[in-house]
């Protein structure tokens, strides 16, 4: 179970990133309203396009708010390692989500082309056009710095899909400025290499998340840093294997040291214990070391000084 401590902790971070959630939410509504009047009454397609882009985000926002809530859950019997995959589970969705997305805008914009259908927008969608950009840019700059912060996986997919998102914004305000003074079709030729871009964010958004559902192991940096930590704890002889694995923007993980195997049982375990806060202390970014000791061979250790001679010989009757 938790220890007081790492409770607090855990829920300090869990309202941060509920409160950046519900100001994303928010930040997406005003959005959808913003690109619909570009696309209504600005006659922008590439804006009426977009507003259902951030309809989409609007219902990942939701789906992030209920995910994180789920995230923050605390160890009970059956979880014992938290809920803290749920995060990456919600990052895992929104990579399925900019995959497929990417696509299907490369699908419209070829579509557009082929049929020879240029609309031309007014001046309006190019102020509001520009406004999109500006706002999508500030929460690209929000969502990053809070999932980098919080380290939270489900915030940093959320900033890759805004990245994405400002990407489309500044191809709709070339698009929409030229098509306002002159150049119709170059709404359609720069929406070509940005449907490319969300499409590789979103495959390397996938593929990030499944190695962490998948167990793949921490970067080396980090397994190198702790067994590191681990080696100058007085009384470790060697450090023989560290395994981990990462959850909700945590690293868990199970360190293998080999001690003297004179020591008694409290003695070992007294070194198992500093191991774990050297970690700890020294790396925010782990959150559970589970230590095991086993004996230092004999053949590193230094030879006794006498050696053994055997069983006392028993003085005669």
């Amino acid at each position: 179970m938790e220890s007081g401590k790492e409770s607090i902790q855990r829920e300090k971070r869990s309202a941060g990133l509920r409160k950046a959630a519900l100001l994303i939410l928010a930040s997406n509504s005003l959005l959808v309203v913003i690109k619909a009047l570009g696309g209504f009454i600005g006659n922008s397609q590439a804006m009426l396009a977009d507003a259902a882009n951030s309809l989409g985000d609007v219902f990942t926002s939701a789906l992030l708010i209920v995910g994180l809530a789920w995230a923050s859950r605390p160890v009970d019997h059956d979880h014992h390692y938290g809920h803290g995959r749920v995060e990456d589970l919600m990052a895992n969705l929104v990579g399925v989500f900019l995959t497929a997305f990417g696509p299907y805008l490369l699908y419209r914009a070829v579509g557009s082309a082929w049929r020879g259908k240029f609309p031309r927008p007014n001046a309006l969608a190019a102020g509001l056009a520009v406004t999109n950009c500006v706002l999508k840019s500030g929460m690209w700059g929000f969502a990053y710095s809070v999932g980098r912060r919080l380290r939270s996986p489900a915030m940093r997919a959320v900033a890759t899909d805004f990245l994405s998102d400002v990407l489309i914004s500044l191809a709709i305000v070339g698009g929409v400025i030229g098509a306002v003074i002159r150049w119709p079709y170059l709404d359609t030729v720069l929406s070509v290499p940005v449907a490319i871009m969300v499409t590789f964010f979103g495959v390397r958004l996938y593929r990030k998340s499944v190695h962490v559902l998948m167990d793949g192991v921490p970067p080396s940096e980090l397994v190198e840093k702790a067994a590191s930590l681990a080696e100058r704890v007085p009384g470790v002889g060697r450090v023989h294997a560290i395994r981990g694995r990462q959850s909700g923007g945590e690293t868990l993980l199970d360190v293998d040291i080999e001690v003297d195997p004179h020591l008694t049982v409290d003695q070992g375990h007294d070194i198992a214990h500093a191991v774990e806060r050297a970690i700890l202390e020294f790396m925010e970014e782990v959150a559970s070391v589970n230590v095991h000791v086993n004996p230092f061979p004999h053949s590193h250790l230094e030879p006794q000084e006498e050696e053994d001679e055997g069983p006392p010989e028993r003085s005669p009757s």
